[in-house]
């Protein structure tokens, strides 16, 4: 049996969005979690506990090798997303305590909309850059299931001040499917495994970046090259500061062999 933690929304931290990813993680990490019931009710669609029953086991035993082979329990304490934008890659990371992530795998990100630059407007169909919370789990998405990010935040809304931009837009979600406006589309399996992940670890201790490129092997945009806010560089720089905080990513065929040695769900 497993606990699980309130999933409708998470406490907005009041930490900058721009503070260290390490201590950001931390303190997610301390906060309480509070108990779903399950027999928890929505009216007219399927409860987050009703999901998780339904696409757990299965998502759980696909994801048991990659944790085994990373020597991290499951559930684990804390839960990274890394997405970046150009090679339409989203890495998984996930600790036994916060100050000790792991990375346990990655995957393919099917549609992401937009350009590089991060999400300035309503309708620009920009996916977001920066560090986010993660704060709802919707059972019941039109795209199978969603975690939706918490743009716009501290600095968006800074930024936003700054330039006079008033309907920064809203609504982004990591979701099933294959096409996005916005948001990141992962294909419904995939969505399954970090819909179940989430919701076993607790909102309250899941991030995700969103990055425009893997700045750890390439240089970030430059606004004299691409269509960004000039005060992009800064923002990139807070990015480049936590990717570079993170454990090394090996790839699937690196571990492949690794992998092969378990074929049982996590107890």
């Amino acid at each position: 049996m497993f606990f699980f933690p309130a999933f409708a929304s998470a406490r907005p931290g009041r930490a900058p969005a721009w503070m260290p990813l390490l201590a950001l993680l931390a303190a997610a990490a301390g906060r309480p979690a509070l108990a779903l019931p399950p027999a928890d009710p929505v009216e007219g669609g399927f409860s987050v506990y009703e999901r998780v029953v339904q696409y757990g086991f299965p998502a759980r035993r696909r994801l048991a090798p990659y944790f085994r082979a990373a020597d991290v329990r499951y559930p684990p304490q804390t839960v990274l997303l890394v997405a970046f934008k150009r090679e339409r890659r989203l890495e998984l990371y996930a600790g036994n305590a916060p100050r000790d992530l792991r990375f346990i795998r990655y995957y393919d990100v099917l549609a992401a909309s937009g350009t590089l630059g991060p999400k300035l407007r309503e309708g620009d169909r920009q996916v977001p850059e920066g560090i986010y919370r993660l704060t709802e789990l919707n059972p019941n998405s039109n795209f199978h299931l969603s975690l939706k990010v918490d743009y716009p935040n501290t600095f968006d809304r800074m930024m936003g001040r700054v330039e006079n931009r008033r309907n920064l837009g809203g609504a982004i979600y990591v979701h099933g499917g294959s096409e996005s406006s916005g948001c990141l589309a992962m294909s419904d399996p995939v969505v399954e495994e970090i819909f179940t992940l989430v919701a076993h670890t607790g909102l309250e201790n899941a991030s995700i970046i969103l990055s425009p490129v893997d700045m750890r092997h390439e240089p970030p945009p430059d606004p004299i090259d691409h269509d960004i806010p000039v005060w992009a560089p800064h923002l990139y720089a807070i990015i480049q500061r936590a990717l570079w905080a993170l454990p090394p990513a090996r790839s699937d065929a690196q571990w492949k062999d690794r992998w092969a040695q378990f074929d049982h769900p996590i107890e």
